[in-house]
């Protein structure tokens, strides 16, 4: 008499899958979720009263014109490469 899951085979992919599925489910509520929303929101200008508007790549262009910027990611550079190779 055959089970209504299938073969053999097929029980352990469900299994296996089923094992792997709250790693699935960790990841794409705790990772890929809050990576999707922070990127959604990047392309948004506050405004007071908690009033918010479209703003496009106005922000980007700001941010990569700032020299500021541009320091900060030399030292975070200089930093990154020191921690890594020191010993």
């Amino acid at each position: 008499m055959k089970s209504s899951l299938g073969s053999f085979g097929n029980r352990r992919k469900l299994a296996g899958f089923l094992f792997v599925l709250p790693v699935v489910i960790y990841f794409g509520l705790l990772y890929y979720v809050p990576l999707i929303t922070s990127f959604q929101f990047s392309f948004l200008e506050v405004l007071p009263k908690q009033q918010t508007r479209f703003a496009g790549l106005a922000t980007y262009r700001w941010v990569l014109s700032d020299p500021l910027f541009w320091t900060s990611v030399r030292n975070t550079a200089v930093f990154t490469v020191i921690s890594a190779t020191a010993i």
